[in-house]
């Protein structure tokens, strides 16, 4: 189109708008171009005009031609790259006209700097060729003159005749990529007419390759399929034959997603990867290490989605770099979306038989939870079917406890070949809880892919776990289940996988109603509990009658809370209310009793356990690893214990607490108030139980220590009584003889015999000061050497007149003089009691026998023997002791039988037996077993 000025001169009568009629009704570029310049040529006589088209893929200004007044003009043809600063460059982009005063001294212009000085151009202006905002080329208008710049009426007609020529080359170039555009539509009604003929996927893959490789014509055409368990691609269709072909090019028959997380990422999103000549939709090392595993230089790839899972995808791969076009990218993603509907159809059948599977398998659950099976065989039997169905090989139960800050193993299926999660789950994220609770599954295909659950990513990797299925076991919000007591059904895999939709779904099913049966018999347990612990507060009583020993009582309370909360450590710690150090008086492990170290001593106001739970009402929690070093070592708990429960035994806001009880771990839900309440009433009563068999004891110990003491003293003061009444009666005789006045030497006499009584009556009033002063409330054990023979004659003598009185006779039998270790009184007020009762007893003119003889080194047998007649039913309460009912009626409750219990246990006291019996010769026996001394 290179023409010289004279050439203008056709045109010169041309009017503007017949120039604007022309370039709207024109459809040839070459026309176009030759009225729309030779009009502005004619119209303000250019040294130079040239016109350049831009191609927007080589970013470069193609020369159409223009009108020169050099007879060289081949520079118009030329092509202009478009290079970073240009000024060409610049008004390409922005699309606004530039004025240059002298363009043979802007070196910014590139070739056109030289052209201006070999052809004397000097004031350019550049007018980009726009329509809306895209640049279609751009024209140049020289003049040789320096700093010419255009008038308004010139700018005003350039901007119209350029702008019409632009809208003109805007509208030929739309009609032409029409022209040239192809139309999907007939290629997909052409693969519906041909899909009716098909009965396997390969049939469709193998259309839908074939198809597409025609219509958009790539250097290969794949469809690669995703295997789940495996979390890689395969080949699983193709266009090119099975022909030799170098490595280096030839299509990739697999591609593992481990190393391609972002590829992978962007498919499963429903997302087009394109990676083409200067564009990619990827990061640029992703793009790089894709290009190198699929051995391409550019690639459309279309995800196959169904139901928002993954199946594969439609791969266009470029041996060389390629612009892919909008047409292009559309038409593969209406037929990858095309395969996703049509690949379910065809395995309709298998998923058909899973749904059965899936349903019988959940109601068979159903089924269980209305029937009394076993909970762990019914754990183990639907694990094993669930692992099946999902060909997986992990499987936990997890529950979380409000006191703690993780997840315990509740359940897991035993596996032989697999190691066990032996360490608790930490806690679940916020943002985790939130997406549990919002979906009720979390599925992760590998830990490296995602953030979530991140702190169970090293336990789980330990144990081979790459791949997680996780599901809320929860419940309905009428059974009152906090999200933090919340149980977890955890589903692991040993390889990186993906978790279909039905999966994930029938792991949400199966999850709540595992829920349902694990917190069912929670609720079960719970009422087992609260009855066992209701039992035991209604039949309290019963152990309280079956028993007066507090240390019983202690025992049987102790023992039904274990085996009620089923607790592996329940402690009993006691103390005094005036002693400050505690002793642990039951322990039981694992419901069985444990023997006691006694020397073990807990210091009460400085131990903190116990002061915290003094100052708790109701029960005090605490976790075990918070417990101080020497409370721990006293407490000494199970390796697996993480909770420490305490609860004081409390009666009276008045009474002081003296013992507290220690549960480890108890099987009890922290809502169950009912439970609670329960057991803090059991406590209660086995505090009111045990302060009522302490008191009851020592008011007893008291009364029968008074009752001792008075029959001590009673006897005491009639020997006093006796005694010194026969002094003073002597005292009273000699005063009255009458050989006071008689003789001197009888003065002398009576002298003596005054001193000796008055002797023999301080002696025996001084022997009274050991009762005054250190038998007060409470007798006091002597140890004192005691001759029997002298012992015998002081009885013989005081019995004397009782004996007169009942014509008794007393017959003493002792092989040799032996020595006694007794308090001395009071073994002498024990013969007496006993020798007095048998006189009483004894027929007249009977005989008394009193036999003396050692039983071994340590022990001798004093043995009274009568013909007295004694009721049998005493005999059988010596025997058998006190009364446990105080107020049972009871021959020892009155003399002779409260007396002879009273010398029972004063022997009992000195070290020795008492023992009263019938012989088979019709005697009465009251035999003494005293220690003896034989230095």
């Amino acid at each position: 189109m290179g023409q010289h000025l004279d050439s203008a001169g056709q045109v010169e009568g041309t009017t503007l708008s017949q120039v604007l009629q022309t370039l709207r009704e024109e459809e040839n570029v070459d026309i176009l171009l030759q009225i729309s310049l030779s009009y502005l040529q004619a119209k303000y006589n250019y040294r130079l005009i040239w016109v350049g088209l831009y191609d927007r893929l080589d970013h470069q200004l193609v020369g159409k031609g223009g009108i020169s007044q050099e007879e060289e003009s081949s520079f118009l043809k030329k092509r202009f790259p478009l290079k970073a600063g240009d000024l060409l460059e610049q008004v390409v982009i922005q699309l606004r006209p530039m004025i240059i005063a002298d363009l043979q001294t802007e070196t910014r212009a590139g070739d056109w700097c030289k052209f201006a000085k070999t052809y004397n151009i000097r004031s350019t202006l550049f007018y980009p060729l726009r329509h809306k905002d895209r640049c279609l080329g751009l024209v140049l208008l020289g003049s040789s003159q320096w700093g010419r710049t255009p008038e308004s009426n010139e700018t005003e007609e350039l901007s119209i005749v350029l702008g019409g020529l632009a809208t003109a080359l805007n509208h030929i170039e739309t009609e032409w990529q029409r022209q040239q555009s192809k139309h999907p539509s007939s290629s997909i009604l052409k693969l519906l007419s041909e899909f009716r003929s098909f009965a396997r996927l390969d049939h469709y893959l193998e259309a839908v390759v074939k198809e597409s490789h025609r219509f958009i014509q790539p250097a290969r055409t794949n469809i690669y399929w995703y295997h789940q368990d495996g979390h890689y691609f395969w080949r699983r269709s193709s266009n090119l034959k099975k022909t030799p072909e170098p490595v280096i090019t030839r299509a990739a028959s697999g591609i593992n997603v481990q190393d391609l997380t972002e590829f992978y990422q962007a498919l499963a999103s429903d997302q087009l990867v394109v990676i083409g000549q200067s564009h990619s939709t990827l990061k640029a090392e992703m793009t790089q290490r894709l290009m190198r595993r699929m051995r391409v230089r550019s690639l459309l790839a279309a995800p196959i989605i169904f139901n928002h899972e993954l199946l594969g995808f439609l791969a266009l791969e470029g041996k060389h770099p390629r612009i892919w076009q909008t047409g292009d990218k559309t038409f593969v993603r209406g037929m990858a979306q095309l395969l996703g509907v049509i690949a379910p159809l065809t395995n309709m059948n298998d998923t058909i038989q899973e749904i059965q599977q899936d349903r019988a398998l959940t109601a068979e659950i159903t089924r269980a939870i209305v029937s009394d099976q076993d909970w762990q065989m019914l754990l183990t039997t639907t694990v094993k079917r669930l692992c099946d169905r999902l060909n997986t090989d992990y499987c936990f139960i997890l529950q979380k406890q409000p006191t703690q800050q993780q997840f315990e193993v509740l359940y897991q299926n035993p596996l032989s070949h697999h190691r066990l999660l032996t360490t608790p789950l930490a806690s679940l994220t916020p943002s985790d809880q939130d997406q549990l609770e919002e979906t009720g599954v979390i599925s992760l295909e590998q830990w490296d892919f995602y953030s979530t659950l991140s702190a169970w990513n090293e336990p789980l990797s330990e144990i081979g776990v790459k791949s997680v299925l996780l599901g809320l076991m929860s419940q309905h919000p009428a059974l009152n289940m906090t999200t933090d007591s919340h149980c977890l059904l955890v589903i692991g895999h040993i390889n990186p996988r993906t978790w279909t939709q039905a999966e994930q779904e029938l792991v949400k099913i199966v999850a709540q109603q595992l829920g349902l049966i694990l917190h069912q018999w929670q609720l079960d347990h719970q009422v087992e509990v609260q009855q066992r612990l209701g039992e035991m507060i209604t039949t309290g009583w019963q152990i309280v009658q079956q028993t007066d020993q507090v240390h019983e009582l202690e025992r049987c309370f102790t023992e039904e809370i274990s085996q009620a909360l089923s607790s592996p450590l329940v402690l009993l710690v006691t103390w005094t209310e005036s002693q400050k150090q505690g002793q642990i008086i039951q322990r039981y492990e694992h419901q069985q009793p444990i023997r006691l170290d006694t020397d073990i001593t807990i210091d009460i106001d400085r131990d903190l356990l116990i002061q915290q739970t003094l100052l708790t009402e109701g029960v005090y929690h605490q976790d075990i690893n918070d417990l101080p070093i020497s409370t721990r070592q006293w407490l000494n708990p199970q390796d697996d214990s993480d909770q420490i429960w305490a609860i004081a035994l409390r009666t009276h806001p008045d009474h002081q607490s003296t013992g507290i009880l220690i549960l480890a771990d108890p099987y009890l839900q922290p809502e169950s108030e009912q439970t609670f309440q329960l057991l803090e009433g059991l406590v209660s009563q086995l505090a009111w139980m045990r302060r009522y068999l302490r008191v009851v004891s020592t008011l007893y110990q008291e009364r029968e220590e008074l009752q001792w003491l008075n029959w001590y003293k009673q006897r005491r003061l009639e020997e006093l009584y006796r005694v010194v009444g026969s002094r003073v009666k002597q005292l009273h005789e000699l005063k009255q003889s009458p050989f006071l006045t008689v003789e001197e030497n009888k003065h002398q006499l009576t002298n003596l015999r005054y001193q000796q009584l008055l002797r023999q009556i301080s002696q025996t009033l001084a022997s009274t000061s050991s009762l005054l002063k250190r038998e007060q409330w409470q007798l006091h054990n002597r140890q004192d050497l005691v001759v029997v023979s002298s012992l015998l004659r002081r009885m013989s003598e005081r019995l004397q007149p009782l004996m007169i009185h009942r014509q008794l006779l007393l017959e003493i039998q002792q092989q040799r003089n032996l020595t006694l270790i007794a308090d001395s009184v009071k073994l002498e007020l024990v013969l007496y009691e006993l020798l007095l009762i048998a006189c009483y007893r004894s027929p007249s003119k009977g005989v008394i026998k009193i036999t003396v003889q050692p039983l071994d080194e340590q022990k001798l047998e004093l043995v009274i023997s009568d013909r007295g007649i004694v009721n049998p039913q005493l005999i059988r309460d010596l025997e058998a002791g006190t009364s446990a009912d105080v107020l049972k009626p009871s021959s020892l409750d009155r003399p002779p039988g409260q007396h002879l219990m009273i010398v029972a246990r004063i022997i009992e006291q000195m070290g020795g037996q008492f023992q009263l019996q019938q012989l088979d010769s019709g005697e009465m026996s009251s035999r003494l077993i005293l220690p003896v001394n034989f230095s």
